[in-house]
């Protein structure tokens, strides 16, 4: 049975870092005057997703008022200093908690991220065992949907290591073209770019 529908999947933006490369809380950086949080949130809204959630740990007050009024599962992580994995871990013990056949990991700093975008990741998936990743730069990462069957090797991440290199060595890893991922946010010269850029 086909399970390509975004209210099997639940969505969890990782939103905990301290972004020290780029000297500030990259989730609160406004681009045409809305917090990074924000935008990635009313883009993962408009999915359709099971559930969407916000996983928080530097400034978590801060961040959680960006997007106070919309719709989000709020879920703190004690243990954001440890890095990117251990948001992936609060992540996937939420999507087990809930049930979901699929989850979809998400940052704030993919500042071009579009809901066509993540709906070419959710008509990939169809079973648990599928996964499908965003492939940019000869590299495949995130934003990206894992089926059930990979939560345990998620949940085996430590440290600042992310979900890529799951992605990238999973022989069944479906790889979705998406060259606007090579725009992040993690320097100053990054941001200026994003802050010219107008397309957005």
């Amino acid at each position: 049975m086909s399970l390509r529908h975004p209210s099997h999947i639940g969505c969890a933006i990782l939103a905990a870092g301290r972004s020290e490369r780029l000297g500030a809380p990259k989730q609160l950086i406004r681009l045409q005057g809305v917090p990074l949080v924000r935008r990635t949130a009313e883009v993962a809204l408009a999915s359709n997703f099971a559930a969407t959630a916000l996983i928080t740990g530097h400034q978590a007050e801060a961040v959680k008022a960006a997007v106070a009024d919309l719709p989000l599962h709020q879920l703190e992580n004690p243990n954001w200093q440890e890095g990117i994995a251990a948001s992936i871990r609060t992540a996937v013990a939420w999507a087990e908690k809930q049930g979901y056949s699929h989850l979809a990991l998400t940052t704030c700093d993919q500042w071009r991220l579009s809901q066509a975008h993540l709906q070419n990741l959710i008509a990939a998936v169809s079973s648990p065992t599928d996964l499908a990743g965003s492939e940019y730069a000869n590299t495949l990462g995130i934003p990206a949907i894992f089926g059930s069957h990979w939560y345990n090797q998620l949940d085996t991440l430590t440290g600042d290591r992310g979900a890529g290199r799951i992605l990238q060595t999973a022989r069944e890893a479906h790889r979705i073209p998406w060259p606007e991922g090579l725009d992040d946010l993690d320097t100053e010269a990054d941001l200026k770019k994003a802050q010219a850029d107008r397309t957005h």
